[in-house]
């Protein structure tokens, strides 16, 4: 039921309601952890990304939505491991398809929708 109804819950954001996703994804290596805040009616969000010993949280954009997929760019906010900057990067969540890719890294994902 939950597969089928989030499909329905983001065409509704699409055309003026919102959808709030929350989402954990950890690479296919195992060594980056993302933590993905959406709001599909702000087209903002957050991504707290995790390799190794860094911990930095960035601002995230949505550019674009579709039916299956949220595309983006993310810049830096800030960091709980002492980063005082970070690189800018678009990225990509298909939660059709419970993955998330930056640069040259792709996650495999949890989801989790809030209304």
């Amino acid at each position: 039921m939950k597969h089928l109804l989030f499909p329905l819950l983001l065409v509704f954001s699409v055309n003026g309601y919102a959808v709030k996703i929350s989402s954990s994804c950890l690479s296919e290596s195992g060594m980056s952890r993302y933590d993905l805040n959406f709001d599909t009616q702000t087209e903002k969000g957050t991504i707290r990304y995790r390799f190794m010993k860094q911990d930095t949280t960035y601002d995230a954009i949505i550019t674009e939505k579709s039916m299956s997929q949220i595309k983006g760019v993310a810049h830096f906010s800030s960091s709980r491991t002492g980063d005082t900057s970070g690189n800018s990067f678009k990225f990509v969540y298909d939660h059709d398809n419970k993955w998330f890719s930056e640069v040259n890294v792709k996650a495999n994902c949890t989801k989790y929708i809030l209304d």
